[in-house]
């Protein structure tokens, strides 16, 4: 649908007449909206088109907010590099809306009354989800984060169905607002000549390694929210996947986590001797995981970790570090293979033992590196961050 048809009457017929969900369509209009925006940025027009009101309606005030900016900023823009980014960012926001492909019975955890307070301000209801094994018990991030996999949920109750399918379109909004934001950030650098950027974008929204990272997101996250995913500007130019946050660390944006499902030692040297400043960031693959289970740290937080449970899941401990880092390479890769089986997705597929490990490694990780981070800003290094030349000139 062009944005210059959609209106009151006319859209709610089209909602009507299409039967589609609310997050089917707003997929297909912001996937038709957002282009027509990026042309008119070549074109000349964006100024005008930019501020029809049936623009917010579509994007919300965030994202039509930044293309204002980049109307009154009257940068150079490159239309290749912009299209290809573009095209990719609506693939990563169309993902978190595509129509799932296995439901599990769900209703709230608290009760009518806490769906009915949501509607107050308030935060909505976690859910009861019903699966093979019995019931499990999701709060809202992890029922969003659902969604990558595939998983959705078959309510009881029709205003929770409403608040939950709203909430899910908002998330995938906000993520395509700062995506957005942060390809003005890296599309400068690009035009600088001062990166090794190309014009074509390299960003594999659907690879191996990409559902990795959404993996250990979950893992981290099982029993409260400590992990997010680094702002995109972060991830292409600092090699940053995620950002992780505990309550014993104080900082504001959280460590840094470069995630990869490598466990070939020659490999891991290689990324490794490629990153600016590497002891400030936690790298979390099946190799250094099998190096820290082989050689756990003497801190408090390992003091009482279940090796012994640990291992016997894993069918006995492996003869070295390389050995096991394998075969946690082909346990997370066959997890990855049956994503739909649980609601929690495929991190129920890892042994409990094994996802205490990932979070116990990235918490020490974290108290680590920001020692090191420490020591750096008290000899008055340079920051790491390189994102924030541009687009923070900007009042977006």
């Amino acid at each position: 649908m062009s944005v210059m048809s959609i209106s009151g009457a006319d859209g709610e017929r089209e909602i009507h007449e299409a039967g589609l969900d609310y997050p089917a369509l707003v997929a297909k209009w912001v996937g038709e909206t957002i282009p027509e925006l990026e042309a008119a940025i070549c074109t000349g027009e964006i100024n005008q088109l930019v501020e029809k009101p049936e623009i917010e309606e579509i994007l919300g005030k965030d994202i039509t907010a930044l293309y204002q900016a980049i109307a009154q900023a009257k940068t150079a823009h490159d239309p290749v590099f912009r299209r290809g980014w573009t095209n990719l960012l609506l693939e990563d926001f169309q993902l978190a809306l595509r129509p799932p492909r296995k439901l599990f019975k769900a209703k709230s955890l608290l009760g009518q009354s806490e769906v009915d307070n949501w509607l107050v301000g308030r935060n909505p209801p976690p859910l009861s989800v019903g699966h093979y094994q019995g019931q499990v018990a999701l709060r809202l991030e992890q029922a969003l984060s659902a969604r990558r996999w595939g998983i959705w949920f078959e309510f009881n109750d029709e205003l929770l169905a409403r608040v939950y399918s709203l909430l899910l379109v908002q998330s995938a909004l906000q993520r395509l607002s700062s995506n957005l934001k942060n390809l003005w950030n890296i599309e400068a650098t690009f035009l600088s000549g001062h990166s090794n950027l190309s014009s074509e974008a390299k960003w594999n929204i659907e690879a191996t390694g990409r559902r990795f990272e959404h993996l250990m997101l979950d893992v981290l996250n099982e029993f409260g929210s400590h992990a997010s995913y680094a702002p995109l500007a972060e991830d292409i130019l600092e090699r940053t996947d995620l950002r992780v946050r505990f309550p014993s660390i104080k900082r504001k944006h959280g460590a840094r986590i470069q995630v990869s499902l490598t466990a070939d030692p020659e490999n891991h040297r290689r990324k490794i001797g490629a990153m600016y400043l590497h002891h400030e960031y936690i790298c979390l693959t099946p190799l250094d995981l099998a190096m820290c289970a082989f050689s756990p740290p003497s801190v408090p937080l390992f003091k009482d970790f279940p090796w012994n449970e640990f291992w016997d899941s894993l069918g006995g401990k492996h003869p070295d570090v390389n050995a096991l880092a394998r075969a946690l390479h082909e346990l997370f890769i066959d997890a990855l293979s049956f994503s739909v089986l649980h609601p929690f997705g495929p991190m129920w597929l890892l042994p409990s033992t094994l996802r205490k490990l990932i979070r116990v490694f990235a918490e020490q990780g974290a108290i680590e590196t920001t020692l090191h981070v420490r020591a750096r800003e008290a000899t008055g290094w340079r920051r790491v961050g390189s994102v924030d030349t541009f687009t923070r000139k900007q009042k977006i």
